[in-house]
This record gives C-alpha cells, sequence and structure tokens, in this order.
C-alpha cells in the first residue's frame, strides 16, 4: 500500500491517506487517497472522507455543489467542510445514488458503506476522470491509473491483447 500511495504522490501533494475496512463477508476494502486541495484547504477535508457509516475517495469536482449544498442544508443537514466531496456524499446518504443524475461535474469515486459493506464505484457519463478496473483470483482492484493497481497487487498488468488490437484497428471509441 504504502508503495502505491508513494506512486499517487505527484497526483495530489497536500495529503495522502487510507482506511482498511473488513465486510461481514471477511472481504478486505481499502480505499487510497492523494489530494490536490482545491474547494477546501482545511485537513479536516481530506480523504478518505466520511459521511455516517459511509466512506469516499474521489478525484474530481463536482461543478453545481454550491446548489446541491444549498438543497441539502434547507433539509436539514450540517457541513462539516466547504468540500465538494462532502457535498457529493452528504446528497448521496440523503437522497440516494440517483442524486449522481443530477450531479455535474468529472468525478472518478469510490465508496465504501458500513452498514451493509457495499462498495460503490461511480465516474462522470463522459470518463472525464478516468476509472480502471482489474478483476483477479483474490479480489477487484480499481484506481484511476493502471500503474496503482500493479502497485497494490504488486505484479504487473498484463495487456488485453483482444483490445489493443481492436484500439489498432478502430482507434479510440
Amino acid at each position: 500500500m504504502a508503495s502505491c500511495l508513494a506512486l499517487m504522490r505527484r497526483r495530489g501533494p497536500d495529503s495522502s491517506g487510507f482506511r482498511h475496512f473488513v465486510n461481514v463477508a471477511g472481504r478486505h476494502v481499502y480505499l487510497l487517497n492523494s489530494r490536490l486541495s482545491i474547494i477546501d484547504l482545511d485537513v479536516r477535508a481530506n480523504q478518505p472522507f466520511a459521511v455516517a457509516e459511509t466512506w469516499i475517495t474521489c478525484n474530481g469536482e463536482l461543478y453545481n455543489n454550491r446548489e446541491l449544498r444549498h438543497e441539502l442544508a434547507a433539509s436539514g443537514y450540517r457541513f462539516r467542510t466547504e468540500s465538494d466531496v462532502e457535498v457529493l456524499l452528504a446528497a448521496m446518504h440523503m437522497q440516494g445514488p440517483e442524486v449522481l443524475d443530477r450531479c455535474e461535474g468529472m468525478w472518478a469515486f469510490a465508496s465504501y458503506d458500513g452498514s451493509d459493506g457495499a462498495v460503490t464505484l461511480s465516474r462522470d457519463r463522459f470518463g472525464e476522470k478516468p476509472l480502471y478496473l482489474h478483476r483477479a483470483d483474490e479480489g477487484l482492484y480499481f484506481g484511476s491509473e493502471p500503474k496503482f493497481i500493479a502497485a497494490l497487487r504488486g505484479a504487473r498488468l498484463a495487456p488485453n491483447v483482444d483490445h489493443l488490437r481492436r484500439y489498432l484497428v478502430n482507434g479510440y471509441k
């Protein structure tokens, strides 16, 4: 995990952190984050970040966070930060994942719900922030760059020759 956080450092030099969870099925979940502080510079907005029993690590920006913040505050949510990540997580907590249809921005995130052990992965509808997945015998790995997944696994990733060939023939689609 330390090697992955070290690789992530260039992505966000302002802070880094991780959380480790074991769900009821005995599966391990790790959320790692390297933060570039832009909207809320205070350490209280560092990630992984929690609202209730749900934790999130997010790469990106929620453009309509002010509007959503206003709605959530009017519904009684009390904010601890000025972070758009808190707005995103609070909106999901109060309104469910359907609120993502109303979110405008660029993001890729992973959240862990401590109440039921569910992991949610999401990226913005245009894929501006990448979210890579790798399924292996020992579990599912995800990250914003393939080299982070390789660092977590402790092994290089083998290229998918079929997809590489498809890319060379058809270009990016």
